[in-house]
């Protein structure tokens, strides 16, 4: 995705071979086709029942995400927005905890891919943070998650 919008912004292809415009969509294509097949391998890895029912809501969050952060015209921060707002149901969640600190981690995805694209775009694509941030976030989200025992919940329901 990098390397089309690079393509696409100069105008050149750094080999000079081929029309610059064709390269670049391709470049950009190829990026958005891995989007399905990385839900597809998340949801099988973490043993996710009925993983690909979970995968077309993950496709159809991260377009629902990601096309209206197109206006910021930065085709890499909304494909990233986008993936993180998809791993939020694409990964199974561990016992006792809830959805909502995985929503509040792909919004400092977006906002962190959004902003560090439009202060120092060149660093964030260096440091590798871009690809391999959607995932982590999760992660680490369900680290910090508070759990709840699910039982408990229905003994309170059943003395109240």
């Amino acid at each position: 995705m990098a390397y089309g919008t690079t393509v696409l912004e100069q105008g050149t292809t750094p080999s000079g071979a081929g029309d610059p415009t064709s390269i670049a969509l391709v470049g950009i294509g190829l990026s958005i086709s891995f989007v399905p097949i990385a839900f597809v391998v998340a949801g099988m890895v973490s043993r996710k029942p009925d993983w690909y029912i979970w995968v077309l809501a993950a496709m159809g969050l991260a377009i629902a995400v990601g096309l209206p952060l197109m206006w910021f015209r930065n085709p890499l921060a909304a494909l990233l927005a986008g993936f993180s707002a998809g791993a939020v149901v694409a990964l199974e969640r561990p016992e006792g905890t809830m959805w909502h600190t995985r929503a509040i981690a792909a919004f400092v995805v977006a906002v962190i891919a959004i902003m560090g694209m439009q202060v120092q775009l060149l660093f964030f694509l260096i440091a590798a943070i871009g690809p391999a941030l959607p995932f982590t976030a999760m992660g680490i989200a369900d680290i910090l998650a508070p759990r709840f025992d699910p039982a408990s919940v229905l003994q309170d329901a059943d003395a109240g």
